[in-house]
């Protein structure tokens, strides 16, 4: 079967214009859908049609969701509403993680949707109610493709319009595509763009930076790198965030953290801890402002020309499959005031080996301080993948798209 025949028949799949053919049952309609050079039949039910649709033959009608294919017969059935529930038992396990298959529909989409041109008015988000209760949903429109992808309770507890970041559904974890910045004075991602260097060749690269995707990594580094409290953080260290921010640090709850506990990792805060004892809304207006002060070092460091390392990663699952992964370290050696600083990024690129320039969507993972003779004694994860380059990454400029 031809890529673009299984692209148009995996659920999600978006066909901007399909023509009405006629009723084929009591409660459906067929149609004709084509994208490209594939040409189908569709089935619509009227299950899956607002009120009041109206169907003439031979006419056209715009943006129908792919929801399922019949291989028997070759009929890819089609939905223009109520169709959430179908794509979440398509893209999750019933413990909302996702499953581990191809999504051949995304890459071909968010190839050019992520691209610096195209990601700003690409997506469409759109918040709805699934059938797994106390969980909000939101429907992600791309261009040509359809997800679902879910809202973290907490996130009601922060401030501002939700941010969309474009994160790999060939991954480990629970998809993190939704973030807020918590404020109004900040408007992200951020757009940068740059250079990366490699042993033997240079590449141009777009860079859009996006927030913090995980409010539990957010607030532990408050916890730990800002306010330096025990038990995660070393009292110690405070005066060499105080003379990196070049602000002081003045909290008197002592103990707000008493009840927070890391994960296994010692990398965040434990969410699930968190999420069951409803932690995260009694915490997050007594360190709001460290939040803030703690995401605008982190953009502020990132400008900076300190030395930045970009490691590329074919993804996790699908060695030939989008996107890459894109790993970026920030270090500086502060010698005259014996502290080290480094700022940790993630993200992903969709069309590394497609663009004459790329463009690479990173978060924030960690920004700290440290003794200048710090080292990690921690093993580092091991990254899943194949490594296929590293080099010095240069950006310059800055301005929002």
């Amino acid at each position: 079967m031809k890529q673009i025949d299984k692209i148009c028949r995996t659920p999600g799949f978006i066909f901007k214009k399909s023509i009405y053919e006629g009723p084929v049952f009591p409660d459906a309609h067929r149609l004709r859908v084509q994208h490209e050079s594939f040409e189908g039949v569709g089935i619509l039910r009227n299950q899956y049609c607002p009120p009041g649709m109206k169907f003439e033959r031979d006419k056209p009608l715009k943006e129908l969701i792919v929801i399922g294919y019949n291989e028997t017969y070759d009929y890819i059935y089609l939905a223009k509403q109520d169709y959430l529930d179908t794509l979440m038992d398509f893209y999750y396990d019933p413990n909302l993680y996702l499953k581990y298959t191809p999504f051949p529909h995304l890459e071909s989409d968010w190839m050019n949707a992520c691209s610096k041109d195209n990601f700003n008015d690409a997506f469409r988000l759109t918040g709805k109610k699934g059938r797994i209760k106390g969980r909000r949903w939101f429907e992600v429109k791309g261009p040509m493709s359809s997800i679902v992808i879910q809202e973290l309770n907490i996130m009601n507890d922060l401030k501002g319009p939700h941010n969309f970041f474009p994160d790999s559904f060939y991954n480990d974890d629970q998809l993190r595509s939704l973030y807020k910045t918590d404020t109004n004075d900040i408007e992200m991602p951020l757009y940068y763009p740059g250079e990366a260097i490699f042993k033997v060749a240079k590449q141009k690269v777009h860079i859009f930076l996006h927030g913090f995707t995980s409010p539990a990594k957010w607030h532990y580094g408050v916890w730990k790198h800002v306010l330096c409290l025990k038990p995660v953080g070393n009292p110690l260290d405070k005066k060499k965030w105080e003379a990196f921010e070049n602000n002081t640090v003045t909290f008197a709850n002592q103990n707000l953290f008493n009840k927070c506990k890391e994960n296994d990792k010692g990398s965040s805060c434990n969410e699930k801890h968190c999420r069951d004892n409803k932690l995260f809304s009694n915490m997050h207006p007594h360190i709001r402002n460290y939040c803030h002060r703690y995401l605008k070092q982190a953009i502020s460091f990132f400008e900076t020309n300190a030395l930045k390392e970009i490691e590329v990663w074919t993804n996790d699952r699908y060695t030939n499959s989008l996107p890459h992964k894109i790993i970026v370290c920030i270090t500086n050696r502060n010698k005259s005031q014996n502290r080290l600083e480094k700022l940790i990024l993630k993200g992903y690129c969709y069309d590394w080996d497609k663009a004459e320039c790329p463009t690479i969507h990173l978060f924030i993972i960690t920004l700290f301080t440290g003794k200048l003779n710090w080292k990690n004694n921690k093993k580092r994860r091991e990254e899943k993948g194949l490594l296929i380059d590293f080099g010095q990454l240069n950006t310059w400029g800055e301005k929002n798209e």
